[in-house]
């Protein structure tokens, strides 16, 4: 067990695309098998020519996958957290704060 873990620590950036790729190949599967039919129907709701039915699988994977290369990996709340310089850190106190007094504020005219 020591090998086989000892190995992987060794060459999981190799494997890492092809893993990657199994799993791209895996989604444009899926995307054909379980979207396309959908997609077929949303076109014609459109009156558009069914032939753009393949096209439109693969913008909307492309949309998807742009995306999420915009918005980057998710990140925790720990995470951010731990970036935080002291300016976030007062400007974070004094908002909770501001929404602490809100909300007695709030229940005490209630």
């Amino acid at each position: 067990m020591h090998r086989i873990s000892h190995w992987l620590s060794r060459h999981a950036a190799a494997l890492f695309f092809p893993a990657a790729l199994i799993l791209y190949d895996f989604s444009a599967y899926l995307t054909t098998d379980l979207i396309q039919p959908g997609i077929l129907h949303v076109v014609r709701d459109f009156n558009a020519d069914v032939a753009l039915a393949p096209a439109s699988v693969s913008l909307y994977m492309a949309g998807g996958m742009a995306l999420q290369w915009l918005l980057g990996p998710p990140v925790s709340y720990t995470h951010l957290r731990a970036h935080e310089t002291r300016h976030d850190l007062v400007c974070r106190l004094l908002l909770e704060k501001k929404k602490i007094k809100k909300k007695q504020k709030k229940d005490n005219t209630e």
